[in-house]
């Protein structure tokens, strides 16, 4: 298979966070419009325009696979099922009308439908077609898991006040509430110009082979990208509880990867001492974190490592 190919199983899931994404639209705008049947017309009309922007973003972002696509992907899709409890939590959620109680049972529906499908567009399948969909000629790209500390809290909790306070802010400003949406929205904003960024980094995360070698593409421990030739790659597997190697898994969870080498090699890594400082350091072994350990061992053992 040649190595711009995607792999028949990440196909597969694509295809069904296609189907699923673009499945919203039988029930989500209906369910909120009803769920928010108490408020204004121009509340309510604020909240499907976001919902439909969203959901047109995330479709366009399905349907063209790339490193920016998966950055997009993941920050809309956490979207819809916010909208959703925020229309249960917020609207007529007593069911005192017929169409208020249809509506309370479709965001429900809607609220489960949308969790399911941004778990889609953060697995490991779904990243891993969209950075070989930007990969040129020959290359074949594995993403990094991403650091464990962000996983803990701090990547959602940015996310949800950054979104959550651009999303608050506009539907209050339609709630004739100018100074208190504006203010919101503000802060919303300006926490995502830092967000995105951000974001798109950890998207840009991949182990690279190439016919030359190998490529760690990782600028979180790393302050200049590792190329290792293909001559010098000694074996690469699961690394062992006792290993050596130097570590540039930038704190992920889960099984690593030990790439021995067959001479040492100067690493430039990010001072854990100072920040934004680098230090040189020398390794014998490179330790990495792929979502997928099977099928980098797999593209290794096809090279002879």
């Amino acid at each position: 298979m040649p190595a711009h190919q995607p792999r028949s199983s990440g196909s597969f899931v694509a295809n069904a966070l296609r189907l699923a994404w673009a499945a919203q639209v039988v029930i989500a705008p209906a369910a909120l419009a009803a769920a928010l049947g108490d408020r204004s017309v121009a509340v309510r009309t604020t909240v499907l325009a976001i919902w439909w922007a969203a959901w047109f973003a995330g479709l366009v972002a399905t349907l063209v696979p790339a490193t920016a696509s998966l950055t997009l992907l993941r920050l809309v899709t956490p979207l819809a099922p916010l909208l959703a409890l925020g229309a249960l939590v917020t609207g007529d959620a007593a069911g005192g009308t017929d169409t208020a109680g249809r509506g309370t049972v479709g965001t429900t529906i809607a609220l489960i439908w949308g969790v399911a499908v941004a778990a889609l567009a953060f697995s490991a399948e779904v990243g891993e077609l969209n950075v070989q969909g930007s990969a040129y000629g020959d290359e074949r790209r594995f993403p990094l898991r991403p650091p464990g500390t962000l996983l803990a809290g701090p990547l959602a909790a940015t996310w949800l006040v950054s979104v959550g306070l651009t999303v608050i802010g506009v539907i209050a400003i339609a709630a004739s509430r100018p100074w208190l949406g504006g203010a919101a929205t503000v802060i919303g904003v300006a926490l995502l110009v830092l967000l995105v960024p951000r974001f798109h980094l950890l998207a840009r995360r991949w182990l690279v082979f190439v016919p030359a070698g190998l490529v760690v593409h990782d600028h979180v421990p790393l302050s200049e990208t590792v190329m290792v030739g293909a001559g010098r790659v000694d074996r690469l597997d699961l690394a062992p509880v006792d290993h050596q190697a130097i570590d540039l898994t930038a704190g992920a969870l889960g099984s690593a990867i030990e790439v021995t080498l067959r001479t040492p090699m100067v690493v430039a890594r990010r001072s854990t001492r100072r920040s934004g400082s680098s230090e040189s350091v020398e390794a014998a072994s490179l330790l990495v974190s792929p979502s997928r350990p099977g099928r980098v061992i797999a593209q290794a053992r096809q090279r002879g490592w």
